[in-house]
């Protein structure tokens, strides 16, 4: 799964079907930072520079293939193995990501 923030500092979900891997890739500028997670807050919560949380529930709704029972149970899966790393805040649920900064 990807998380696209473009120039528009959205986010968007994108390869949904790719459950093995897990990253937020922002096309945006560093300074940006504020403006970005202000546009991320309905996804979750973009900590720093590298680390963002993910809501699970904003995936699940983003996802086009959300209702198909085959990829419930793969994200079950990836979600199982987050939480077997420690990388499911316990409080909120949220997943965490690495963010990749891509240049403009």
């Amino acid at each position: 799964m990807l998380i696209h923030v473009g120039k528009d500092l959205q986010p968007h979900l994108q390869e949904p079907e790719d459950l093995r891997s897990f990253k937020l890739v922002i096309e945006a500028q560093h300074w940006q930072l504020n403006a970005i997670r202000a546009a991320f807050a309905p996804a979750g919560k973009v900590e720093d520079e590298k680390i963002a949380w993910v809501k699970e529930s904003w995936l699940r709704s983003q996802a086009p293939t959300r209702d198909d029972p085959a990829w419930q149970e793969g994200f079950r899966k990836m979600v199982d193995y987050a939480k077997s790393k420690g990388w499911v805040d316990p409080m909120s649920g949220a997943i965490r990501a690495h963010i990749e900064w891509k240049k403009e």
